[in-house]
């Protein structure tokens, strides 16, 4: 019982200190943490995760992103539309591909 008091009471003193130094920030905005950086880089090497800056990630094409996440070449090589003239070129009936457009259907 007696360790849970202290272990409860020292959880708590901690909580109040740095509550009290966050009000100090706050109220003063123009201070800055002196070791926020030495405390990064800590926690960075104990988590095991690399030291360096993120990356922005560069923008895709959608078809790009689709056959990414999809893993897979689907989208490639449609004709711009089916009609008359290129259906000839399926050898069956089953040997086609299909995926949905924006805009009005041409008929």
């Amino acid at each position: 019982k007696q360790w849970y008091q202290r272990r409860v009471r020292a959880i708590g003193d901690n909580q109040l200190y740095n509550l009290r130094k966050l009000k100090h920030y706050v109220r003063n905005p123009g201070l800055s943490v002196t070791n926020q950086n030495d405390i990064r880089e800590i926690c960075l090497k104990k988590w095991e995760v690399p030291n360096e800056m993120r990356k922005r990630r560069l923008r895709e094409r959608p078809m790009e992103t689709a056959e990414r996440l999809l893993n897979s070449t689907l989208f490639r090589g449609f004709p711009a539309d089916l009609n008359q003239e290129n259906v000839g070129a399926f050898s069956s009936r089953y040997s086609w591909k299909c995926h949905l457009r924006y805009g009005k259907p041409k008929l």
